[in-house]
């Protein structure tokens, strides 16, 4: 939240159309709502409470099944990168990497469960 909006629940980038204290965006949003099934609207976001739902819910529960899908290891540091620059960004990248990289990152992966 501090990186996000600085602790400004009315925080609004006109860029990326991203709302509130989590900064959500209308994609984020969309996702949210079709997975669970909820109906939360853009103008729902200034409220702190949803925001943070909806930030936490991205952050541990969506983003790591869409790492586990797209093969990249899920830690700290690629949820972050997910949440900021887009799991297919991130996924896009993670492929590049070589295999010697990728399968060292899984091992150690692996170590921490």
């Amino acid at each position: 939240i501090s990186i996000e909006s600085g602790g400004d629940a009315d925080a609004f980038n006109p860029t990326t159309k991203a709302a509130g204290l989590c900064q959500i965006t209308p994609v984020c949003l969309e996702d949210f709502n079709q997975v669970t099934g909820d109906n939360v609207e853009e103008k729902d976001l200034k409220d702190p409470s949803i925001n943070v739902a909806i930030g936490d819910w991205y952050m541990n529960q969506r983003i790591p099944r869409l790492l586990e899908a797209a093969h990249v290891p899920d830690n700290e540091m690629t949820r972050l990168i997910a949440y900021n620059w887009g799991v297919g960004k991130l996924r896009k990248w993670f492929e590049q990497l070589p295999s010697p990289v990728r399968k060292y990152l899984k091992k150690y992966e692996d170590m921490k469960v």
